[in-house]
């Protein structure tokens, strides 16, 4: 299993086009054998920049003639100024995913950068958050990922039926007062959460 992420920096003024575009590009690739799951989300941080997740079973995956074909297309029809900047795109390795995926309306994303001796206490850090919520009522899915290219970052996605649920799990006194739990030296630097509006999703994420 293999994720692409992309970070999309929509055109102000075609920002609902590329969100349509978009949707209708993952529901076709989840036509594909190769394909397994999708998710299409706004960042709540500005009005512009969009982020997809999209897990194949190989980083060297296939799609058929019709899909290519469609992709043709897509790529024809495509505004010339669709973006301010050309995506970013960035590959991991899924490490852990647990819940009930799809259902979604808000992610949290969370940026970590584990440092090398800190990691033993971040392992069971983690699998204690995963646990509580997993068990917070609104909590949909976890996913834990690892960047290809550095072994120190990771990502954890959260997701949830609804931003209030999300938002209240985060915001209790209870997150941190086990944030504080964590011992000098297991970050290189500070967690960095983003949340997202989710528009889309596709497939199964579960590992196999």
């Amino acid at each position: 299993m293999f994720l692409f992420q992309e970070t999309y920096y929509a055109t102000p003024g075609l920002q609902d086009l590329i969100a349509r575009r978009v949707q209708s590009l993952h529901e076709a690739q989840a036509t594909q054998p190769s394909s397994l799951a999708s998710d299409w989300m706004k960042w709540l941080g500005d009005g512009v920049t969009y982020l997809a997740l999209r897990l194949w079973n190989d980083r060297n995956y296939e799609v058929d003639e019709e899909h290519m074909r469609w992709m043709g297309e897509y790529n024809r029809t495509r505004p010339t100024d669709a973006f301010m900047q050309p995506p970013d795109i960035e590959f991991f390795e899924p490490l852990a995913q647990q819940g009930t995926p799809g259902g979604a309306q808000f992610c949290v994303r969370t940026e970590l950068e584990v440092a090398g001796a800190g990691r033993g206490n971040w392992v069971g850090w983690e699998h204690d958050l995963r646990a509580e919520l997993l068990a917070t009522p609104g909590f949909r899915e976890y996913r834990l990922y690892q960047f290809l290219g550095r072994e120190s970052r990771l990502f954890r996605a959260e997701f949830w039926e609804t931003e209030t649920a999300g938002r209240a799990f985060w915001d209790a006194e209870a997150r941190r007062t086990q944030l504080a739990r964590l011992p000098a030296g297991t970050w290189r630097k500070a967690p960095l959460p983003a949340c997202y509006r989710v528009l889309h999703q596709t497939g199964d994420p579960s590992l196999q």
